[in-house]
């Protein structure tokens, strides 16, 4: 089930009197250029806008940051979500310019470690000073057998009664008056000899050595759940243009900005024909 929540990251009065004389000098904790990589974050790339254009710096930084894939923008969005092909739950979040906080919006469940990281990711923004990694998950206690004196009672609180055995079970026999083994004869006895031993070879293969560093979602698929017109927004914020006010309802500045990444042709363009478009464009290879 889907639900959809709000959340602020503020701070007390001090520190919103230093975000406030500091905001419009400051830069993120990603650097001003996000070559920096995001404090315990792994396999980081930092991406560029293919047409650059004067309205929008067109530059951002993802990578994967406690198990999950995460892009942060030089426009004050972020985003962090489940990675794979259909992700179960993303968290947005929107830094308005010389704002005291930042807003969130949660898709699905999301876990309270990504919560904690989408909190980081605004002080990214409005409080870089702040940013450290995010603690890994805290140990479960080692689980210790409790001590014993040696005198512990049977468990069944049962004791040996002192008269004869009647619960059926069978004597133990005197030792006097068991069988002896037949005596063993000193004549050597010959056994046949033991066929010749034949090596076997086993083919053992080897299972290849998986990539530890997941690797990071790209157009529809980094985007988080909305409508076509919003998806359609942001995919193109992520190719480097400015499509206006990211409000789900592509208009003249959505439009042109679609023409300057793809062309005059993509003016006849449907949502769906764009989205797909702007997708095949952003996960094609690059060659670095």
């Amino acid at each position: 089930m889907t639900h959809k929540i709000r959340h602020a990251l503020t701070f007390g009065p001090l520190a919103g009197l230093i975000v406030a004389s500091q905001a419009a000098a400051a830069d993120p904790c990603v650097g001003a250029s996000f070559d920096r990589p995001l404090p315990g974050a792994t396999g980081v790339v930092t991406r560029r806008a293919d047409v650059p254009s004067p309205r929008f710096p067109g530059v951002w930084q993802e990578g994967v940051i406690s198990g999950y894939g995460y892009q942060i923008y030089a426009n004050g969005e972020a985003t962090i979500k489940d990675i794979g092909p259909e992700p179960a739950w993303s968290v947005s979040v929107l830094c308005e310019p010389g704002a005291e906080s930042c807003s969130q919006t949660a898709e699905g469940d999301p876990p309270a470690a990504a919560l904690r990281v989408a909190d980081m990711m605004g002080q990214c923004f409005i409080a870089p000073e702040t940013v450290k990694a995010p603690l890994p998950p805290a140990p479960e206690p080692e689980k210790v057998a409790p001590e014993t004196d040696g005198w512990a009672l049977d468990p069944s609180g049962s004791e040996e009664p002192d008269g004869p055995d009647t619960t059926g079970r069978p004597e133990t026999p005197d030792p006097s008056e068991r069988e002896l083994p037949p005596p063993v004869s000193d004549t050597p006895v010959a056994l046949p000899p033991l066929p010749p031993l034949v090596p076997v070879e086993e083919e053992v293969e080897e299972a290849p050595v998986a990539d530890e560093t997941p690797t990071a979602p790209c157009g529809i698929a980094s985007m988080p759940e909305g409508a076509p017109g919003l998806t359609l927004q942001r995919l193109i914020v992520e190719a480097g243009a400015d499509p206006g006010p990211l409000d789900g309802f592509p208009g003249r500045r959505t439009r042109a900005a679609l023409e300057e990444i793809l062309g005059p042709s993509a003016a006849a363009l449907s949502n769906e024909e764009a989205i797909a478009a702007l997708d095949a464009l952003l996960c094609a290879p690059t060659t670095e």
